[in-house]
């Protein structure tokens, strides 16, 4: 651990279990985050309450999360409830660092209340991959919109390339197959994911075009409500959710969303939620600010001393899951502050480094 070092350090401790069954998935796995200089945590009675706690404890010095091994495994499964054999119900991962050492505690007081009512986009998903160039091998882009010619396609090359979560097919660039590709067949995605995050979040919804390499993308399944799904991913409690699991380096401020991250994107279960059309159909086609506009925040004040302010069409939205989820008017405040508290302190510490 280095004082003057500007990434966080992670101290991993393991050890043998006691024997090579699975007994061992009976332990307890504790993970800590210090709120004070490492040195000043060198202590023996602070490590014996570590030690004995048996449940998610947050003081002025540490925060401590026990969890129990297998928990903590069946928690990374595609379909956590599933009971399904091992072989068909992967283990897909799980975000540690984000949910057990960073996630503000509103982030559990929600989830700990709301616990089945969650599944994972995986579980409701035919594949998810990166784009779906995979059928051609010789490509050029042609730096013109769209043309509706034969061999031409319309191509996704990055985010710049669309302001709302609907694309507009004829403002994007031209993709031309060379004679080298025998095949013009490729996956036409329900949802996109970008790779890339700064301060602007939004899902894309799907379409007849090829997406490039800074997305991934998800075929749901056949009986699955897109649009509901797409609607849901892009309200601010599943942003605050992403931006808890993303992957963060600091060294740029850019949050990273790869499979694993897309995989693991929680959704309400269906039944304990029902958005209608009208609800989204306006949030789809306008243009989606920053995180800290739609949230109603002015990101150069501290977002703890302002009072949120949502856009009137994403209060809509979050009020709806807000409202499965059972949230006091305090809760639904303290989410609007916690995502934008993230994204402000994961931009500014960008710039310090």
């Amino acid at each position: 651990s280095f004082k003057s070092a500007s990434i966080n350090t992670i101290i991993a401790l393991f050890s043998k279990p006691d024997d090579n069954s699975l007994v061992g998935f009976n332990h307890t796995a504790r993970f800590v985050m210090f709120k004070t200089e490492f040195e000043n945590t060198i202590s023996s009675v602070l490590w014996e309450e570590i030690e004995e706690a048996t449940e998610r404890i947050p003081t002025p010095e540490y925060r401590v999360f026990p969890i129990n091994q297998r928990e903590l495994w069946q928690d990374g499964l595609e379909q956590p409830d599933s009971k399904d054999k091992l072989a068909d119900n992967p283990y897909i991962g799980n975000k540690w660092g984000g949910k057990y050492l960073r996630a503000p505690e509103i982030y559990w007081t929600i989830i700990e209340r709301n616990k089945n009512k969650f599944l994972k986009l995986a579980s409701i998903s035919n594949l998810i991959q990166r784009n779906n160039l995979e059928n051609f091998k010789k490509w050029e882009i042609i730096k013109i919109p769209f043309q509706d010619e034969h061999n031409y396609f319309p191509f996704l090359h990055s985010l710049k390339n669309t302001k709302s979560i609907k694309i507009k097919v004829n403002t994007l660039k031209s993709f031309r197959k060379t004679k080298k590709n025998k095949s013009i067949n490729y996956i036409i995605p329900d949802i996109i994911s970008n790779r890339f995050i700064g301060d602007r979040f939004l899902f894309l919804k799907g379409g007849d075009f090829l997406v490039n390499d800074s997305f991934f993308i998800a075929k749901l399944k056949q009986n699955v409500d897109k649009d509901s799904i797409l609607a849901y991913l892009n309200s601010t409690f599943s942003l605050f959710c992403l931006e808890i699991i993303g992957r963060k380096t600091y060294g740029i401020g850019v949050m990273y969303i790869y499979g694993p991250e897309f995989s693991n994107s929680l959704i309400i279960k269906p039944e304990f939620i029902e958005l209608s059309k009208d609800l989204y159909k306006n949030l789809f086609l306008r243009e989606i600010q920053s995180i800290f506009t739609e949230c109603g925040f002015d990101k150069e004040k501290p977002v703890r001393e302002q009072e949120p302010n949502p856009l009137p069409d994403r209060k809509a939205l979050d009020d709806i899951v807000f409202d499965a989820l059972g949230l006091t008017a305090e809760e639904r405040k303290e989410v609007y502050w916690a995502v934008c508290e993230l994204v402000q302190n994961r931009l500014n510490k960008a710039k310090s480094v």
